[in-house]
């Protein structure tokens, strides 16, 4: 009996790690996400807004915002499930590298951007992307934005 119950233990653990595993798959990239999730890398390019940050709901706002560079963002969300969150802003020095995290607390979502200036003296528009739920609005977004050499 020891042995039957090890055994089913062991098939149980076996299925649920494939179940996992299976859930990981590429295929899950046109789901709806629940939480934010960043786009790789930046562009380097102004948004057609003041603002630093923008909530994106269409194609057509992406092609109005991003005129230059909305193509690069594009492919990466489906909007019918998601909306797209593009943080700008304009460095004084030349851009080598863009961190980002975001928090919730509270309900709102705090997205700390730490921009790494390399010693280029060029003013370098840059722009970056989180992948967000369609329940996020503006107002439950806080962006804060500092820079380091």
């Amino acid at each position: 009996m020891k042995k039957l119950i090890i055994f089913l233990g062991l098939v149980l653990a076996f299925l649920c790690g494939n179940m996992l595993f299976a859930s990981c798959s590429e295929e899950d990239d046109d789901e709806i996400v629940t939480a934010p999730v960043s786009v790789e890398g930046f562009l380097s390019g102004k948004m057609t807004t003041d603002d630093h940050f923008v909530l994106v709901e269409d194609a057509k706002t992406l092609k109005q915002i991003l005129p230059d560079r909305y193509t690069e963002y594009l492919d990466k969300v489906d909007f019918s499930a998601n909306n797209i969150l593009l943080i700008a802003d304009v460095s004084n020095y030349g851009v080598h590298n863009i961190g980002k995290n975001w928090t919730k607390t509270e309900g709102k979502y705090k997205f700390d951007i730490i921009v790494h200036q390399n010693e280029l003296c060029v003013i370098e528009p840059w722009c970056i992307a989180f992948i967000v739920p369609k329940t996020i609005k503006k107002n439950d977004v806080d962006c804060e934005i500092s820079y380091v050499k």
